[in-house]
């Protein structure tokens, strides 16, 4: 049994809140970034997990671009170029009591269309 979300964040959908209908389960989430290479992109995703409004954070991404290369800061502070377009985490172990929460920070002038998809795993 499993099921699937996706969904888009923007700035007029900064985050997005998954509530999987039977947990304890496994999720997968991925951030799509395969249509963006735009000079002067500077922005944040993360994934967290945990009770409504006390998530935690357990995946980063620092992402900017010059126009020609995609850079990916994980939280390091050195971001690096990359050549994937896809970011995310698997197996994501969600409790009981738990959601998963997907967000976009934009740090730049321009917001972008980040498309994400998560599935669940019994």
């Amino acid at each position: 049994m499993f099921e699937k979300y996706s969904g888009t964040l923007n700035d007029g959908n900064p985050g997005d809140t998954l509530t999987p209908g039977t947990r304890p389960c496994l999720v997968d989430a991925i951030f799509d970034l395969t249509n963006l290479l735009n000079a002067g992109d500077d922005f944040e995703l993360s994934i967290s997990v945990g009770a409504g409004g006390s998530e935690r954070v357990v995946a980063y991404y620092g992402v900017t671009s010059d126009g020609t290369d995609l850079f990916i800061d994980p939280g390091s502070g050195v971001p690096a170029a990359v050549a994937v377009r896809r970011l995310g985490v698997s197996g994501l172990l969600v409790a009981d009591d738990e959601v998963v929460k997907l967000d976009y920070v934009k740090n730049s002038a321009n917001s972008r269309d980040i498309a994400y998809y998560a599935v669940t795993k019994i």
